[in-house]
């Protein structure tokens, strides 16, 4: 009876308030490519994975890799500019945008003369 009443407050909860449930993809983004470089811009392009959007990070070689949280997904910023404090995962890893349907992004804010790398993730997000 508990685990019956804890479902349907679970499908109340997502009916009163719009959000459907977070399924993690069956696939990752793939074949991510860097073009069109200049001295403090790039393009990042890549094939989606299953989910319904992809969240693009950027950190300079050589650093750890630090991926973003699934909690702090809705307030990492868009728009692709680098280095900014609400898209920091540390050790200079930067969520630098979250693209919904497409497959491409162009990131500015870069220092001349820095070499940096792109990851890009597949996520669903409420």
């Amino acid at each position: 009876m508990k685990q019956l009443l804890s479902i349907i407050f679970i499908a109340l909860a997502v009916n009163l308030f719009g959000q459907t449930a977070i399924v993690t993809p069956a696939t990752q983004c793939s074949n991510v490519t860097i073009s069109n470089i200049t001295t403090t811009s790039f393009k990042v392009n890549w094939t989606a994975g299953s989910g319904s959007r992809s969240v693009v990070v950027v950190r300079v070689v050589g650093n750890s890799n630090a991926t973003p949280s699934n909690a702090n997904m809705g307030s990492y910023p868009t728009g692709g500019a680098y280095g900014q404090s609400a898209g920091s995962l540390g050790s200079t890893n930067y969520v630098v945008d979250k693209v919904i349907g497409g497959t491409s992004t162009t990131v500015t804010g870069l220092t001349p003369g820095v070499n940096y790398e792109a990851v890009v993730y597949s996520y669903n997000y409420g």
